[in-house]
């Protein structure tokens, strides 16, 4: 069985300007098309997954607020890809990001 132990998915309805802006210029600076980046779904993550001969994935939820404010709060994500790991429990699997520091 291989398991690839860190990948992260989201919609891109979710991720604030300063995130789109930071992947913006990563793309440009790295010369990768931006659509890619931004089109980061379960159902994305699988398609790749079943191509590449992975069987599961790690879902690493992000506690950056900022990177989803307005949008979702680290709470909200963490509901988020437990959400997805139901949707797709024979291939996720979800891990919680909390900031100890907050």
């Amino acid at each position: 069985m291989i398991i690839d132990t860190h990948c992260h998915v989201w919609d891109e309805k979710s991720i604030s300007d300063e995130l789109r802006g930071i992947l913006a210029a990563t793309a440009d600076k790295h010369k990768f098309d931006l659509s890619l980046i931004l089109n980061a779904t379960p159902e994305r993550l699988i398609k790749e997954m079943d191509e590449a001969g992975i069987d599961k994935a790690v879902i690493l939820a992000l506690d950056y607020e900022y990177l989803f404010r307005g949008h979702l709060s680290y709470k909200e994500y963490n509901d988020k890809v437990a959400g997805y790991v139901k949707n797709f429990p024979d291939r996720l699997i979800g891990l919680a990001g909390i900031d100890p520091r907050r």
